[in-house]
């Protein structure tokens, strides 16, 4: 069964930090944000097999979190997610995202934020109301 992508959601008034990490590249490079949304979307459709290419792989040191992965023009993008196969139907929850060079080690503290929003995530299993847009650009 395909996962349902989720954007993780907290506080009163629901901030969303993979959806403003997507709102400020929208504005900054759309088709790398085009990009990371159709692997995404790949690698929902795909779980819980693995997808080839590199395009999810496990963050080493954080168990149960994982790295979305795209480059586009000596740009990487990247969102942290989760998996929750647990939900109706199963998720793949977009914790927060970022931007860094060919070589860079993905931030230990992007790392560790990420881990806090994955515990709030599986104590309230709480996500935006809305669904990330299929094949945005």
């Amino acid at each position: 069964m395909p996962y349902r992508i989720e954007y993780y959601a907290f506080g009163d008034g629901d901030r969303q930090p993979a959806e403003e990490f997507d709102d400020g590249l929208e504005g900054r490079a759309p088709r790398l944000l085009g990009k990371l949304h159709r692997i995404a979307h790949l690698v929902a459709q795909t779980l819980p097999d693995t997808v080839s290419g590199g395009f999810l792989e496990k963050c080493r040191d954080y168990p149960d979190l994982y790295e979305i992965r795209t480059i586009y023009s000596n740009q990487l993008a990247r969102y942290i997610v989760g998996k929750d196969g647990r939900a109706e139907p199963p998720r793949l929850v977009l914790l927060t995202g970022l931007l860094k060079r060919p070589g860079e080690v993905t931030p230990k503290a992007d790392l560790d934020r990420a881990a806090v929003y994955w515990r709030d995530y599986m104590r309230r299993r709480r996500v935006s109301p809305e669904e990330m847009d299929e094949g945005a650009e």
